[in-house]
């Protein structure tokens, strides 16, 4: 057992690949001539004309990801590569297959995949090919030219490695991509957190009093981010929807107010008809402070904010061509395929079909509430 405040898992800074928002790079043993040829020295600042070209901390850290794990970081993160997932595994937006893509129905999403995999190709062209790192080669090796397009490149799939396991540190400016720690899940009610020691090491302590076989659980976001933005970024999103997906329900060129608390009369009148399935606590709470910011400026919830939700609902759910059903049973036949000994589902088009019946779950929740 360990008592709440005690240290569940302290790593070293020696084993940190950190980047500060200048773009130096730290951590790495050495640097291979590919990189050097492709982005320069990552141990100096990249200036402000190549930050304004796209050149940000979380690209540089992926940079220092993809180093690491293909000899540049020591035997340390040679090892530690076999414990990360395969990059046919990262589900998040930027890293699926272009087909795949398409079939989120999801414009702002697809959107953001594809701005992501443009700058990051745009920055550095020969770090997309699959021989560029050892992760990634393998596949291309066994599967030819079919691996291509299918398997992500290693740059995006070292950047959906960063941007997805990326902690922050005391210092406000420095990033830190942390082994063991990186591997912990998240919780909407978290379990333990994380913090800076003063020689640099990073720790992970208990927020409650834990027992044995008690699952150790950090919270992603703090309760700031939408369905969209867990899968952009993790490749998944809550079972139960979340409070910040207002953002999925609100009219495109309406005029939208700040999100603000929902208003209480809105919850309430909706709450009461929330018997029916899918009505998670977070899912009414997001549909209202969607009409509460559809409406004029000044008012909580008015009908034309409620009518104006409704239309973009409705207008959503004419994108999909499968039922909620249809999709539910697809997840169920991957399940069932993933079991079997002899077949292995593509773990992506599992997150893709889940994040799609948890998107319609909120649509027809919202459209059913507000009829």
């Amino acid at each position: 057992p360990v008592a709440r405040g005690g240290t569940l898992l302290r790593v070293p800074r020696k084993l940190l690949i950190t980047c500060h928002r200048s773009g130096v790079v730290g951590g790495l043993m050495g640097q291979t001539d590919l990189m050097h040829e492709a982005a320069g020295d990552l141990r100096k600042e990249v200036g402000q004309a190549r930050f304004k070209a796209g050149e940000t901390w979380d690209v540089r850290l992926a940079l220092g990801v993809m180093e690491a794990t293909a000899g540049a970081g020591g035997s340390f993160w040679d090892g530690y590569r076999q414990l990360l997932p395969l990059p046919p595994h990262v589900a998040s937006a930027a890293c699926l297959p272009a087909g795949f893509i398409p079939m989120l129905c999801d414009a702002a999403l697809e959107m953001r995949a594809h701005d992501t995999r443009a700058k990051l190709r745009a920055l550095y062209p020969s770090l997309h090919a699959l021989s560029a790192h050892p992760a990634t080669a393998f596949y291309e090796q066994t599967f030819g030219s079919e691996a291509i397009g299918y398997i992500p490149s290693p740059l995006d799939w070292c950047h959906a490695l960063v941007v997805s396991r990326v902690f922050s540190t005391t210092d406000p400016d420095t990033f830190a991509f942390t082994p063991f720690l990186d591997m912990a899940n998240h919780a909407a009610r978290p379990t333990a957190n994380f913090t800076t020691d003063t020689d640099g090491a990073m720790r992970l302590y208990a927020l409650v009093d834990l027992a044995e076989g008690d699952e150790v659980a950090i919270s992603y976001d703090g309760g700031s981010y939408s369905s969209r933005r867990f899968f952009e970024l993790y490749g998944f999103s809550p079972r139960d929807g979340s409070a910040c997906d207002d953002e999925m329900l609100l009219p495109s060129g309406a005029r939208q107010e700040p999100r603000r608390p929902a208003d209480e009369r809105m919850l309430s009148a909706l709450a009461a008809q929330a018997g029916i399935d899918g009505a998670t606590p977070d899912r009414v709470s997001a549909i209202a402070a969607a009409c509460a910011r559809a409406s004029a400026a000044g008012e909580a919830a008015s009908v034309e904010g409620g009518a104006a939700v409704l239309a973009r609902v409705r207008e959503a759910l004419a994108r999909f061509d499968t039922s909620l059903e249809d999709d539910m049973r697809q997840v169920i036949g991957l399940e069932a395929q993933a079991a079997s000994s002899r077949t292995r589902a593509d773990p992506r088009l599992k997150a893709v079909l889940a994040y799609r019946v948890s998107v319609k779950r909120l649509l027809l929740l919202a459209e059913q509430l507000l009829e």
